[in-house]
């Protein structure tokens, strides 16, 4: 082969990698482009659509309604998240109303790694109090309203009570309960 032959088989071969490039490279793209483009003019035919403006403008009213409601009660709400900081807090009154109602107690506070997997993904605006209380059940259903209709926004998600009993297997009239208690906190 001479030079001439060498140099224009070179070219040839450059020419069909570069062409074998662009086809499997960039068609994939150019479909995926005018993909796009198809998506981008339909959506701009909606919002050009009068009848969606005013179903949008509409929504919006709605909306701004709806909050003009809410917002008098946003500070109210505000208060009875309880602030991660200020957990211990919502503990000295968990204390404190044992106390009230007589009751003694053991507080945990529930390890991220023990959540359910719901639990786990909100565990971190929320904090799950484990309690372990001894006493009268009028004293424990007392404690319940009381820690209820607290300032704090939480929930009780598990009572378990069984009767107590002595030695000789007789009641005592004293029931232990665990309660789970989830409080919702801002970080």
């Amino acid at each position: 082969m001479n030079i001439r032959q060498t140099i224009f088989s070179t070219i040839i071969a450059i020419i069909l990698t570069l062409f074998i490039l662009i086809f499997f490279l960039l068609k994939p793209l150019l479909v995926q482009i005018q993909k796009l483009s198809q998506v981008v003019e339909q959506q701009q035919i909606i919002v050009k659509n009068p009848d969606f403006q005013e179903q949008y403008q509409a929504r919006i009213a709605s909306i701004e309604a709806d909050y003009q409601a809410i917002e008098p009660r946003l500070s109210i709400l505000k208060q009875s998240i309880l602030e991660k900081e200020e957990a211990i807090r919502f503990i000295e009154i968990l204390e404190n109303t044992a106390q009230q109602t007589h009751l003694t107690q053991e507080i945990k506070i529930k390890p991220a790694s023990l959540a359910n997997e719901s639990e786990q993904k909100e565990q971190k605006n929320i904090l799950i109090f484990s309690l372990s209380l001894v006493g009268d059940f009028s004293n424990f259903l007392r404690f319940l309203e009381m820690i209820e209709n607290n300032q704090y926004l939480l929930q009780v998600q598990k009572i378990q009570i069984k009767a107590l009993r002595d030695k000789e297997k007789q009641l005592t009239g004293q029931v232990q309960s665990n309660v789970e208690i989830k409080v919702y906190i801002h970080q």
